[in-house]
């Protein structure tokens, strides 16, 4: 018994840590993408481009991101979805160096379309795959915790990047966080449990089954609508006729009532004139 409970507290601890890891995951894909908005400057100043050509960079890594999120999902549910979270998160390693070693703006562009791809495949995934991990009662748990990675990301990316770029300059910026994908990426091969695909539920379908979810208690509760709706019209055609019948019932009883008393009123006048007619 013990060792069964034991197992099942290592199985909730690998769970979490798979979450945790994702987390970490798309803190860094956010730090990665928005890093560069509070250092275009320097960043257009060395590669000899303009403020407004570095801006570029921001927009491409969106662009790639929206195409790559519809057509991730249709490759990524024929693969085992650990070493597809590992393979994005390798992409944006590999996107960091390129920036950091980027000697000209089209290097740059380059390495900010590979993040673009890491982001969207991950975004894409990410739901999906919690959705897996953890037991149905937990996934609200678990993407509040996903999603909290992407806020503290969002607001605090820019600054640091903005600070750390005045220390150690804005190359200096990508390099430090070099490392830190590493250890994300070897915790995603030690804690993600093997996933292979899964025909029956394709994770494109991810924001359906959402949808179905949520929906699900309206359409519950118009169907117990209808079903009363159609008890109370049935019993209200059972009550017409009902007292349809007892309606008329009672004139029935009104008429042969009407005939018994004319009937009773015309016995004594015949018993009068048949007396009379004796009589004479």
């Amino acid at each position: 018994m013990s060792t069964l409970i034991n197992q099942a507290a290592a199985s909730r601890r690998q769970v979490w840590g798979a979450v945790a890891s994702m987390a970490m995951c798309a803190a860094m894909l956010i730090a990665s993408e928005f890093m560069p908005v509070s250092l275009l400057t320097p960043i257009a100043s060395d590669l000899r481009a303009s403020v407004g050509m570095a801006g570029q960079a921001i927009s491409i890594s969106g662009l790639f991101a929206v195409m790559t999120s519809l057509l991730i999902p249709s490759v990524a549910s024929r693969l085992n979805r650990r070493y597809v979270l590992a393979a994005l998160a390798a992409l944006m390693l590999v996107s960091l160096v390129l920036i950091a070693e980027a000697g000209s703006f089209a290097t740059l562009m380059v390495a900010r379309a590979l993040l673009g791809i890491a982001v969207g495949g991950f975004w894409s995934l990410a739901t999906a795959t919690i959705m897996q991990l953890v037991p149905e009662e937990s996934v609200p748990k678990a993407l509040g915790g996903l999603y909290t990675g992407n806020a503290v990301a969002t607001a605090f990316a820019a600054p640091i990047g903005s600070y750390l770029g005045s220390v150690i300059g804005w190359r200096g910026v990508f390099w430090a966080l070099s490392p830190i994908v590493v250890v994300n990426l070897v915790l995603l091969l030690t804690t993600v449990p093997s996933m292979p695909e899964r025909t029956q539920q394709p994770s494109g379908n991810v924001l359906l089954r959402i949808s179905d979810e949520r929906d699900r208690p309206f359409r519950d509760g118009d169907r117990r609508f209808r079903q009363r709706d159609r008890a109370f019209r049935e019993r209200d055609r059972a009550d017409r006729k009902a007292g349809l019948a007892l309606r008329m019932t009672s004139t029935t009883q009104a008429m042969l009532a009407g005939f018994c008393r004319r009937e009773h009123a015309r016995a004594p006048d015949e018993h009068a004139h048949d007396q009379g007619r004796f009589t004479t």
